[in-house]
């Protein structure tokens, strides 16, 4: 009777095993995503060039994370301005190197916008640490 459970246990995890594995063809259909507002530090502070997005749908602790772009495309970002609305496609991987740090393949503008979405996307505690390093120097957050 022992066989049999046992056999039967190792059976279900072989099963479970082969059920979960990834062929690694995706087709490209089922990367990641990621909604939320862009935001171009080098807009509001010269000689910068650090694009972002705010979000929530990474973790609940982060808001915003810096995106890479891997797309090949070295203009990726340039129509976009600070404030649109974007759902950016991405490895699904966060580096947390002090800001999360995800890498971009590319994205589908939503919304334009501008820096008010910004400004009601970020939470206080957050808006203030931008401020005390000077990531936002000259916007007013009333």
């Amino acid at each position: 009777m022992k066989k049999i459970i046992l056999l039967t246990i190792t059976l279900l995890i072989l099963i479970m095993a082969f059920a979960s594995c990834d062929t690694g063809d995706n087709g490209g259909d089922d990367k990641p995503t990621i909604t939320g507002y862009y935001f171009n530090r080098g807009e509001f502070v010269e000689g910068t060039s650090w694009t972002v997005i705010i979000t929530n749908d990474l973790y609940p602790e982060f808001v915003y994370a810096q995106m890479n772009n891997i797309s090949g495309n070295e203009n990726l970002f340039e129509d976009l301005r600070t404030g649109d609305k974007i759902k950016i496609t991405f490895t699904g991987d966060i580096k947390e190197l002090g800001a999360p740090i995800i890498s971009v393949y590319g994205y589908e503008l939503i919304e334009r916008g501008n820096i008010e979405n910004i400004i009601k996307a970020v939470p206080e505690n957050t808006w203030e640490l931008w401020k005390s390093a000077g990531w936002i120097d000259g916007i007013i957050r009333e």
